[in-house]
């Protein structure tokens, strides 16, 4: 009864009293008759005890399951990626059969101009699914985001040259081996230049509409290029010593693209809305 009786004295104990030392020792007693917080006992320690218990025994983490090469194969082609290739060889058949009959250029440069659109197509086609919010979904995949849009890009540019090594070997007369070795140069040259291009330009233009425009003029610069008696006589006359070496060069080029596309995609950028 004291010590309630005492808590509610100290209750409407008003702190601007002067207070005496009895005062004081007297809270002092009243505080120390406070009881103490009962300890765990029974149910609720050894209940505390598994939880410690449990804790300190949770297994290691389980790694994720390795995706095997048909899951990539299938995360790789997701997005429409078939549609972006079927939009390019169809723009390649057009444009070589255009170039074929209106006689632009000479038929060893068909190639070199329009040997690389099936790659600038999905370039363009990624950046456009990038616009339309597909970077997050990228981003949530199991495979990094750099390998899985530079393994986008590299099947696109493997297709790009088994196509042009088919249509090479079937317009190459029987026989002409040197003659064929020099024109696969003249169009693995440009091809080589124009993934570096597209690699660049991708990472650093983040409009579609601006980056297809520039990707599309890549080939009216080699047709430019090739469009006059100077290639033609020049492509000709130079030692395949010379053009191996141009296509070695055209290689580096490709793969310092390459490095800095990684690098920049590893560090969080995207084509479009990075």
């Amino acid at each position: 009864m004291r010590v309630k009786r005492n808590h509610q004295d100290y209750f409407n104990l008003n702190l601007q009293d002067e207070m005496t030392a009895e005062s004081v020792e007297e809270i002092v007693n009243y505080i120390r008759c406070i009881p103490e917080p009962p300890r765990l006992d029974g149910f609720a320690e050894e209940a505390m005890s598994r939880w410690r218990k449990s804790k300190r025994a949770l297994p290691a983490p389980v790694p994720p399951v390795p995706l095997f090469a048909r899951q990539q194969l299938r995360i790789l082609f997701s997005q429409g990626w078939w549609k972006e290739v079927v939009l390019g060889v169809i723009l390649f058949v057009v444009g070589y059969l255009v170039l074929s009959v209106m006689e632009i250029v000479s038929p060893m440069f068909i190639l070199s101009i329009v040997g690389c659109i099936p790659l600038l197509v999905v370039v363009s086609h990624t950046a456009r699914n990038t616009l339309c919010g597909m970077g997050e979904l990228a981003r949530s995949f199991r495979i990094p985001l750099h390998r899985y849009v530079q393994a986008r890009f590299l099947m696109a540019g493997v297709i790009s040259l088994l196509i042009n090594v088919s249509v090479t070997a079937m317009v190459t007369p029987v026989g002409g081996t040197e003659f064929m070795l020099r024109m696969t140069l003249l169009w693995c040259i440009p091809i080589l230049n124009n993934a570096a291009v597209a690699l660049v330009l991708s990472t650093l233009i983040r409009n579609f509409r601006q980056l297809t425009t520039v990707l599309f003029m890549v080939p009216l610069f080699w047709m430019i290029l090739f469009s006059g008696e100077f290639a033609v006589r020049w492509t000709m006359s130079v030692e395949l010593f010379w053009l191996m070496g141009l296509g070695v060069l055209s290689a580096v080029v490709f793969s310092l693209a390459m490095r800095f596309q990684s690098r920049i995609l590893s560090r969080g950028g995207f084509l479009i809305g990075a």
